[in-house]
């Protein structure tokens, strides 16, 4: 037999309504297990499992989100993973120096002329004033 996916979710949302998260939990594990990169449900998972109390499972769920994101450079929605594992686990070196790794490597491809001894801003100065000529231009060097 086929997974109903549709079946599955609106049982998951109608526990949710019932206030039974312990069970909506369980049928969004069966959508996770049945389709492993349906990441809207990770995160959904993830966040009932902080409300149940379950915060390592919850870390590891909004984790492997946060590596999908990152693979795919969606530098923002991996911060805000990484910043939601924090809120979790406050403190943890290990998430603080990977939360910034997305940043410093999106940085450095749109900027790389920070690695050269010349910025483009400093290949050119301004020519002094001159009374002739009312305006400053620029002159490379």
């Amino acid at each position: 037999m086929a997974f109903d996916r549709a079946k599955t979710l609106r049982a998951a949302e109608k526990f949710l309504e019932l206030g039974k998260i312990p069970a909506a939990i369980k049928e969004y594990c069966k959508i996770v297990a049945d389709d492993p990169d349906d990441f809207t449900t990770l995160n959904m998972l993830g966040d009932l499992q902080v409300r149940v109390g379950d915060k390592e499972v919850a870390i590891s769920s909004f984790a492997r989100i946060a590596e999908h994101f990152h693979k795919q450079d969606f530098a923002l929605k991996a911060i805000a993973m990484y910043k939601k594992i924090d809120r979790l686990r406050p403190h943890d070196p290990e998430i603080a120096y990977t939360s910034q790794t997305p940043t410093r490597e999106r940085t450095r491809r749109r900027r790389p002329w920070r690695s050269c001894a010349k910025s483009p801003t400093s290949m050119y100065k301004i020519r002094t004033f001159e009374s002739s000529s009312p305006m400053h231009t620029l002159r490379k060097e």
